[in-house]
């Protein structure tokens, strides 16, 4: 079943989440400045939220910034930064 990543939230943290998600397959602008990644399968959706996560998480680490901005679902279908977030929607 086809995913879909919806990032909403303010400017700059959209921008940030946006940048670390890669494994997409299509990239569209959303309404009120959302971005909507297309993914094959929740899983490789779900992956690269896991993975984006990561990196933004020690990016923050290593500069020696708080990381309690930065939050992820346990199942991984959606995280937050700052004021942003993203989330797994399914696709037809």
């Amino acid at each position: 079943m086809k995913a879909q990543i919806r990032i909403t939230g303010q400017i700059g943290s959209i921008s940030t989440i946006s940048r670390k998600m890669n494994d997409y397959e299509s990239k569209e602008d959303g309404r009120f400045n959302a971005i909507i990644l297309n993914y094959p399968t929740i899983g490789a959706a779900k992956s690269d939220i896991k993975r984006a996560y990561a990196e933004l998480f020690l990016e923050a680490k290593s500069e020696g910034h708080s990381t309690q901005h930065i939050t992820k679902y346990a199942d991984n279908s959606g995280m937050s930064y700052g004021a942003g977030k993203a989330e797994i929607n399914t696709a037809e």
